[in-house]
């Protein structure tokens, strides 16, 4: 998972900055660091102020690259981006609860923005 662009929770995307590969280490999120708007991955954690425990372990730690990032969107590994291919890839994301926070965006008028 990449750190920085909410594909996590909030207390989690902060705790696990500055972790080493094999390190280990306890985390301790609070409520209001548990979830996002509009996030249904999330829904189920008490709505009450409590605190969620995590025992993690980094199996290990990646630079960023374009070409890492190519081979996750590219869902249909056909080695170029396609229309399809990208819708794919938002339904797919939809699934973990990652959507558009504006729920007025169009998910074939972004694709389209995008491939040329």
């Amino acid at each position: 998972m990449q750190l920085g662009v909410g594909m996590t929770m909030p207390g989690l995307d902060k705790g696990l900055k500055g972790m080493c590969a094999e390190e280990l280490r306890k985390l301790q999120v609070p409520y209001r660091l548990s979830r996002k708007a509009k996030s249904k991955v999330w829904k189920n954690i008490p709505n009450d102020e409590h605190w969620l425990t995590f025992n993690l372990e980094m199996l290990s730690v990646e630079p960023y690259s374009h070409s890492r990032q190519f081979k996750f969107l590219d869902v249909d590994g056909k080695g170029k981006l396609t229309e399809a291919g990208l819708l794919k890839w938002l339904d797919q994301m939809k699934e973990y609860g990652k959507t558009w926070k504006n729920e007025d965006i169009d998910n074939v008028l972004v694709v389209k923005y995008y491939i040329k």
